[in-house]
């Protein structure tokens, strides 16, 4: 049933039971009648079941986004949970694991694995460069105190530490 809420909001009941809100600031919660912003989504078990999913019009494939615990998930809901990204409750991200801050605390801001080969690939057209900067700060040298630069106009690698290329 649709019922009108005092002050100008309507609920949507199932069962006996509340489903979807939309209040009159036009906020719209689904399993929760307060919604805090435009779209408001209180997921009941924190499982991938339990969240969004968008499923294509032409093929049995799927994603999901979804809470599991702490962690946010988006993930391709053919292949399997936590199989896509995740991002944790301390930032961390994770491709192809559900568990990035597992890793080494050196390194695990951004993890990519992958049962077999797996790899990071930084591309460009032929005449521009791709690099990964070591920096202490964002302003001056203290952004690239080290870095890798491929020239893809010469194909050359240049490697600089404390700011310098070696």
């Amino acid at each position: 049933s649709i019922s009108a809420i005092d002050g100008g909001g309507l609920h949507l009941d199932t069962a006996g039971s509340e489903r979807m809100r939309i209040t009159s600031t036009g906020n719209v919660g689904i399993g929760t009648d307060s919604p805090a912003s435009k779209l408001h989504i209180l997921q009941t078990a924190e499982t991938y079941d339990d969240g969004i999913k968008v499923v294509g019009s032409s093929s049995a494939i799927s994603g999901r986004i979804y809470m599991n615990g702490a962690h946010l998930h988006i993930d391709n809901a053919t292949a399997g949970a936590n199989t896509g990204l995740t991002l944790d409750d301390t930032s961390k991200v994770g491709i192809g694991t559900a568990s990035p801050a597992s890793y080494n605390s050196y390194a695990n801001n951004l993890v990519v694995y992958e049962a077999g080969h797996s790899g990071i690939t930084i591309a460009t057209n032929g005449t521009n460069h791709t690099s990964l900067y070591f920096a202490d700060g964002t302003s001056g040298a203290d952004g690239y105190r080290g870095y890798l630069d491929y020239d893809h106009a010469d194909n050359s690698l240049d490697i600089a530490t404390n700011g310098t290329q070696a």
